[in-house]
């Protein structure tokens, strides 16, 4: 069998809870299903998982390399909060990639799905079910009411500029795009 790159991934600590599943098993399961890299997706708010990782990643045969980002926010009215992380990420991402703890920004982009869902949320709708009828009956027009069109707008304005981030810093970029192709 040939190897394989996981070239998107989450195994953060949060999602290592259940199962007995601990960081090496899955290095030592990647292994076994010629997995030679697996390339972790951090948001902003999971970095301090980032180091602890990498020493645990040490000496197995499946390599592990990791994207910072900034996942696209959904919280609607949440601007200058948004903003407040903003200023510590993109700085934060310049200097992990001087020291090469990245190899990529991400992941990045626009997400017209989540906001919508919140706003349907607000509306108060709770139910799975109804929220899913609301998304495939009106989702074009959910997204031209106005407190997600400002999620969406400040989307934009954050991938701009983590996209010049990437540029200036020479990396790539990992994108993050659901429902936001139209």
């Amino acid at each position: 069998m040939n190897n394989i790159i996981d070239c998107h991934s989450h195994i953060l600590p949060k999602y290592l809870q259940y199962e007995g599943n601990t960081f090496r098993r899955i290095l030592e399961r990647c292994a076994k299903q010629n997995i030679v890299w697996v390339v972790i997706s951090v948001d902003y708010t999971e970095i301090s998982c980032v180091e602890p990782l990498l020493q645990i990643a040490k000496g197995h045969d499946t390599q592990v390399a990791v994207t910072f980002g900034f996942q696209p926010p959904a919280s609607l009215g949440r601007r200058k909060e948004i903003e407040e992380d903003l200023k510590k990420a993109l700085p934060l991402a310049r200097e992990l990639a001087e020291k090469k703890v990245i190899v990529a920004i991400g992941e990045i982009g626009l997400d017209y799905y989540w906001p919508a869902v919140e706003f349907l949320k607000g509306q108060g709708i709770s139910n799975p079910n109804e929220i899913d009828q609301q998304m495939s009956k009106n989702h074009q027009q959910l997204l031209k009411e106005k407190p997600v069109e400002d999620c969406l707008q400040l989307q934009k304005e954050i991938f701009r500029r983590w996209i010049e981030l990437a540029r200036l810093i020479n990396l790539p970029i990992v994108v993050h795009e659901r429902d936001a192709y139209s």
